[in-house]
């Protein structure tokens, strides 16, 4: 298995945030492999004739000397509660393909539809989105996430999101939450009310 991918959203025919993708594979495969990476994705992507119309999620999963392009038709998933979950011990600061340990949390979201980590006592991410919280004035996402999604470190550099260190015991102070990602971004996540995180 391939130890780490990016998700990458096509839409009808068209490469979204390369940039972004880019900028975290190049610091991830130079953590992990501790060399620097000798080429560029957006080189490496042929798009097949049955990806040009429509939604596509694609799976770019590599190693040091290889990569793997895989191409899936994607419907953006309604998510309307979530369970908040405490974990002191996790760490996901690359996006690793081994995701054994979310998947475990994720088995604890009861009757909601995803979870939200919280590790030490702040707010982190859910089990696949960054999240980003509105306080009648702005949006918010949390300093201390698991992993710096590029859909997330996008929005901090167009200034349409800030970072706040955001507790746990302070989601009243907010009103709606937004899950966002590289298939979810800040336009199309659904606003929902933060009483429906519990």
């Amino acid at each position: 298995m391939y130890p780490l991918f990016e998700t990458i959203k096509i839409l009808d025919g068209n490469i979204y945030n390369l940039k972004w993708h880019q900028w975290r594979f190049e610091k991830s495969y130079k953590h992990f492999f501790s060399k620097h990476a000798n080429y560029f994705i957006e080189d490496v992507i042929s798009l097949p004739d049955n990806v040009k119309t429509g939604l596509f999620k694609l799976r770019f999963s590599y190693d040091l000397n290889h990569y793997e392009l895989a191409f899936k038709p994607y419907i953006i998933k309604e998510i309307q509660s979530l369970k908040i979950i405490h974990d002191n011990t996790i760490e996901y600061t690359l996006k690793y393909s081994d995701r054994n340990h979310l998947n475990t949390l994720l088995e604890q979201r009861e009757n909601c539809d995803e979870i939200l980590i919280v590790k030490n006592g702040l707010i982190t991410d859910t089990s696949f989105t960054d999240i980003i919280l509105f306080d009648g004035e702005k949006w918010k996402t949390p300093k201390t996430p698991l992993l710096k999604g590029t859909c997330r470190e996008r929005l901090l550099h167009e200034k349409k999101i800030s970072e706040a260190e955001i507790k746990a015991d302070d989601l009243y102070k907010y009103q709606l939450f937004k899950l966002i990602n590289a298939m979810r971004d800040f336009d199309e996540a659904e606003s929902v009310d933060v009483r429906n995180i519990c």
